[in-house]
């Protein structure tokens, strides 16, 4: 996956995000997670670019409680 300048967040707006979600985390904070957000946001973009077929296959993943 390449990594483009588009496809990238600002601390600044990655901070707006967390404000907006109610989150109170100081810039440390802030600092670790964004590598996870920008990596998780990649491939929920993947996700949704996908062109699948109406009517097709679903898949559906059950949620393991047990680990």
């Amino acid at each position: 996956m390449s990594e483009s300048s588009e496809s990238t967040v600002s601390m600044d707006d990655f901070r707006v995000l967390v404000r907006l979600a109610g989150l109170p985390l100081d810039d440390e904070e802030l600092g670790e997670l964004l590598p996870l957000y920008q990596f998780l946001r990649d491939r929920v973009d993947m996700l949704h670019e996908a062109d699948l077929p109406l009517g097709g296959q679903a898949m559906t993943f059950p949620a393991d409680w047990s680990r």
